[in-house]
């Protein structure tokens, strides 16, 4: 940002570790100039998100016998993804509890869901303890009377998928009997069922013996938030329907791409591209076993108005120049002056957007626009920021400041 006198390009890839990528995610720009005659104007802002598809899903375990139980590390650990792939995946353990010490990251509802210690013939070697869920047996609250659940939420929105990994056993159970895996993204307000297991199918064939459970959860089947807990649910009909679950792992897959999206360096004006507002392929490689695919989220080029956008109180405004001041091929563009030593500083020179954006599905964001300062003196600046909170804290994510960057 060298200069006054020509249009250049900002291109800022945001990260998962930079903000927490929520359901009330807004960008806001916003001008750190001194005086209103320090002038930077904003246009054609393409705001995107990258979804990543990773094609070797991680295998999903078969019914083990007790004997071969495998043990379940809390620890992270690698993914399957080959070592030459151009991504990298890290398995991070979120919860894990087997009982031993009470309920852990769990609590139970009112009263048909006990911790329970068994005879040794009905557990699995190695522990004591385990969760016992009764039938419902009518209860008023068939929900909760019947589950035990996650008692505080927990933040999966950086991660790519999760995974949820137990041992159970029904006891008494009647062909047709089943219980259920659900997941809440609003601090169990609503809870979406992930698997179901049912007596005599499902490999859940009989109660004498321990099976595996093993559920990937995608973020297509519920949204990944800073609010997410898990359930289990008995759906069986009487009391004397048990069924018994055991070594509750958690875990979710963290995803590195190591050939990042290429950041566009400054272009003249002549050679200016086009930003297109669609769905585009990324640059992974067609052989990698992870496909990405760049989705437009927000597009403004201000000629019809503000679009997506809303300003502040009085220093910012959608502007017409003359022909000489802005980038062939439309006409208005958005205007920021200095602060002017507004007792509101923050809103007074910025705009930002109006609606809150879901961006928890995205494995990464980024904003592309042009912009040409105008009356800015040397050390004069405005920043890219965002809010997780609709608005309500913002944080910056790059600055452009005269005679820098």
């Amino acid at each position: 940002f060298e200069g006054d006198e020509e249009f250049y390009e900002g291109d800022v890839l945001i990260e998962r570790s930079e903000v927490d990528f929520t359901e009330n995610f807004r960008l806001r720009f916003r001008s750190d100039a001194a005086r209103s005659r320090n002038r930077v104007f904003i246009d054609d802002i393409m705001f995107s998100g990258r979804q990543v598809y990773i094609t070797s899903k991680p295998s999903i375990s078969q019914k083990p016998s007790v004997s071969a139980r495998p043990t379940f590390h809390p620890t992270p650990s690698p993914s399957e993804i080959p070592s030459q792939s151009p991504v990298r995946t890290e398995e991070v353990t979120i919860t894990f509890d087997d009982f031993e010490e009470g309920m852990g990251n769990y609590v139970t509802g009112p009263s048909l869901a006990t911790l329970f210690e068994p005879s040794r013939n009905q557990h699995i070697p190695g522990g004591s303890y385990l969760m016992k869920l009764l039938g419902r047996k009518g209860s008023a609250d068939l929900d909760n009377t019947a589950s035990f659940y996650h008692k505080e939420d927990h933040n999966v929105s950086r991660y790519f998928d999760l995974r949820v990994k137990f041992f159970f056993r029904g006891r008494g159970y009647d062909r047709g009997d089943s219980f259920v895996l659900e997941a809440s993204s609003n601090s169990g307000g609503n809870w979406t069922e992930l698997q179901r297991w049912t007596m005599g199918e499902d490999d859940f064939e009989g109660d004498e013996e321990f099976y595996e459970g093993d559920v990937l959860i995608e973020r297509s089947e519920v949204d990944f938030t800073e609010n997410f807990r898990l359930r289990f649910r008995s759906d069986a009909a009487r009391s004397r329907n048990r069924v018994f679950i055991d070594d509750i792992m958690f875990s979710g897959r963290q995803v590195y791409i190591t050939s990042k999206p290429s950041i566009s360096q400054k272009p003249s004006v002549s050679a200016r591209p086009t930003f297109h507002p669609t769905p585009s392929p990324s640059e992974i490689p067609s052989q990698s076993p992870v496909r990405t695919e760049e989705v437009t989220i927000t597009f403004d080029d201000f000629e019809e108005g503000m679009g997506n956008y809303v300003t502040g109180p009085s220093l910012a405004t959608l502007f017409e120049p003359s022909r000489n001041q802005h980038i062939p091929g439309g006409s208005y563009l958005m205007k920021l002056l200095g602060r002017k030593g507004s007792a509101d500083l923050d809103n007074t020179a910025s705009f930002y957007h109006k609606e809150d954006h879901n961006v928890s599905r995205y494995f990464d964001l980024r904003v592309k626009f042009f912009f040409r300062g105008r009356g800015y003196d040397r050390g004069d600046s405005f920043v890219l920021e965002a809010s997780s909170n609709s608005g309500g804290n913002w944080t910056e994510l790059q600055r452009w400041t005269m005679g820098e960057d």
